[in-house]
């Protein structure tokens, strides 16, 4: 008999669904018969973290300081994440056609203080 796979937790931040909301956006503005299917496809391959967390790879960008966050590519998009303990927590959906680390400097000069 089988063994049922450990299930993690699955957890879209805040961040990661407004990416979602302007994906959305961006695509019910241009090619609203794309928009449904892409979605789908994204949340489907976030939900398939619950039982298999670890298959994204480290993100090459950020391998040599943070080695707890990955990335499944859903081309062309990449979904980002952060793997602790039985909790996947879903950190951004991005453009994979965009330099991550131009994205980091955006989204740290638009954050309010703290």
């Amino acid at each position: 008999m089988g063994r049922t796979p450990a299930r993690y937790v699955v957890e879209v931040t805040d961040i990661a669904q407004a990416d979602l909301d302007s994906l959305a956006e961006y695509w019910n503005a241009h090619a609203p018969w794309h928009t449904e299917p892409l979605l789908k496809r994204l949340e489907a391959a976030a939900l398939r973290l619950e039982t298999l967390p670890a298959r994204g790879r480290v993100v090459p960008e950020l391998r040599d300081v943070r080695r707890d966050i990955r990335e499944l590519i859903v081309r062309p998009y990449r979904i980002v994440y952060r793997l602790s303990d039985r909790r996947v927590s879903i950190l951004a959906f991005l453009d994979s056609r965009r330099d991550l680390r131009d994205v980091l400097v955006e989204r740290s000069i638009r954050a309010p203080d703290t």
